[in-house]
């Protein structure tokens, strides 16, 4: 416990010095912009796969507002593997059919598409 303690005030010390002097952004600032970076990349990289034609508009969805990937968007029973649907949000409607392996035609497997096999698709 007491090298807890220690530990704790010696950061308490440590963390305003990082502040002073320099024009350095703070540890802390430079991890936000990267975490914001990485977001704006992956948003970035869905948004163009959706305009090629390699996902459809829905994979957006794949993106939360915290940048990290929801695999529940649907948010239904079963989890990632709810089936989604063409209707708003990927609940409604009917399912969504699309040439995820880009071969060319949809393929029995891609009849019927999942929140999991939509994420592999973005990954892939």
């Amino acid at each position: 416990m007491r090298r807890l303690a220690g530990a704790l005030i010696a950061a308490a010390l440590v963390l305003p010095l990082g502040g002073c002097g320099g024009d350095e952004p703070a540890p802390a600032e430079q991890a936000n912009a990267a975490t914001e970076a990485k977001i704006e990349s992956r948003r970035t990289e869905i948004e163009l796969m959706v305009r090629n034609g390699k996902l459809p508009p829905i994979a957006r969805e794949l993106v939360g507002a915290d940048g990290s990937m929801n695999l529940d968007f649907i948010d239904g029973p079963e989890y990632a593997n709810d089936v989604v649907r063409t209707g708003p949000g990927g609940k409604t409607g009917k399912k969504l059919k699309w040439d995820l392996n880009q071969n060319g035609r949809i393929d029995r497997s891609e009849r019927t598409i999942t929140e999991q096999e939509l994420y592999a698709a973005t990954a892939g």
